[in-house]
């Protein structure tokens, strides 16, 4: 049996099998997965059971359903004044999104920059798509280092993918760093392809979107979901805002891959949208709480990192303890029963850090902080749990 070289060539992630050999961990505290410890909210759940009630269970257009483009477009205005349901496009997810989108732009060689470290599938998605990645440290410092994404700039550069509110490292990038990357695209004739999952995810800092320097959307498509304000992650809807005929673009993709998303799922975003957001507000004041709780113990530790300002990771340095992430990540959970991603697993600057996430419990997150204290004076020899 022949196989793809390009499929051979991706090595997975450690994210999946870290998260699978926490779930075979007896009395494991799980702080490896983005996975909000929330409910849908009941309104959602209530407008998705009264689609099935009412059989809206068929295909809908490829570009989504009419009502919840109107709704992203009404939302997203706030950022590009305007856009109508033409700039919208549903999809099954964010990585949905993403991949379309990139699939939609890209001949085969075409690069694409990647900031360094950054979201695991990213590099796997540009591939598949037929585009090369090239992985670039953005900050040194919490300061946007602009040579390095100058330097990794040619005639073969396509694309940059930007995420802000950043995983894994929190990090919620400032209006001056938009503008000044954004100047960079434009100068460049490149696509900025930007992840805005975790938008409304903020503590503090204001959500600023690429889009208000692209009034046009002449190089700019956001991303975004409803997966992590929502508490949606297993409903798999999100969606692309781009210029008209790049959306045209996308849809071609979108019809050849999934054809549409769920109609169903597509009726309880809508619902997310169109009612209370109250409740969005509720969970992101929680993951402060955990946010504050998490970093101060850390820090108490003696561990460096950046203080998140955004989504729900933190990113501590613990080369100190050991520079070989994996090698950390696996003795903690083996020894101390407490799940972490490796950091080398969101790129190579992401060694000798590892990501927790605290989109669990507080309860859980304590739990797991005082066995993480009685863990590193010991490391690496084995503790009691």
């Amino acid at each position: 049996m022949r196989l793809s070289n390009k499929i051979l060539s991706i090595k997975p992630p450690p994210l999946r099998s870290f998260a699978d050999k926490a779930a075979n961990t007896p009395r494991c505290v799980r702080l490896d997965l983005g996975e909000p410890d929330f409910n849908t909210p009941r309104h959602i759940k209530r407008n998705a059971n009264n689609a099935l009630k009412q059989n809206f269970t068929h295909y809908t257009s490829t570009y989504g359903v009419r009502e919840l483009r109107d709704a992203v477009a009404e939302k997203e205005s706030k950022k590009v004044a305007g856009l109508s349901r033409d700039n919208i496009i549903i999809t099954t997810g964010g990585m949905g999104a993403l991949f379309c989108a990139s699939a939609a732009i890209l001949d085969f060689g075409q690069e694409v920059i990647i900031e360094n470290p950054s979201w695991a599938p990213y590099p796997y998605m540009v591939e598949i798509a037929g585009g090369k990645p090239v992985l670039s440290k953005f900050f040194e410092d919490d300061k946007l280092q602009t040579e390095n994404i100058l330097e990794k700039i040619n005639d073969k550069t396509r694309a940059l993918i930007v995420n802000t509110p950043q995983n894994p490292t929190g990090r919620v990038w400032s209006r001056r760093d938009i503008k000044t990357v954004a100047e960079i695209a434009e100068d460049h004739d490149l696509f900025i392809i930007c992840d805005e999952v975790y938008e409304e995810i903020v503590y503090g800092r204001k959500h600023v979107s690429f889009a208000e320097y692209d009034h046009d959307l002449s190089n700019t498509m956001l991303i975004n979901s409803f997966s992590k304000t929502y508490a949606m992650t297993g409903w798999r809807v999100g969606y692309v805002v781009a210029d008209e005929d790049y959306i045209k673009a996308i849809m071609k993709v979108n019809r050849v891959t999934t054809s549409c998303p769920s109609s169903v799922t597509q009726m309880g975003a809508l619902a997310a949208l169109m009612g209370s957001q109250r409740s969005v507000k509720k969970m992101v004041s929680q993951y402060k709480k955990r946010r504050n709780y998490i970093t101060n113990e850390l820090k108490k530790m003696g561990l460096n990192m950046t203080t998140p300002d955004g989504a729900f990771y933190v990113f501590p340095d613990v080369s100190e303890y050991d520079n070989d992430s994996m090698k950390f990540s696996n003795n903690l959970i083996e020894n101390a029963k407490v799940s972490c991603i490796p950091g080398v697993g969101f790129g190579s600057e992401g060694e000798g850090h590892i990501r927790f996430s605290y989109a669990t419990s507080l309860n859980e997150i304590e739990k797991g902080m005082n066995r993480l204290e009685r863990f590193l004076p010991n490391y690496p020899n084995p503790i009691s749990i």
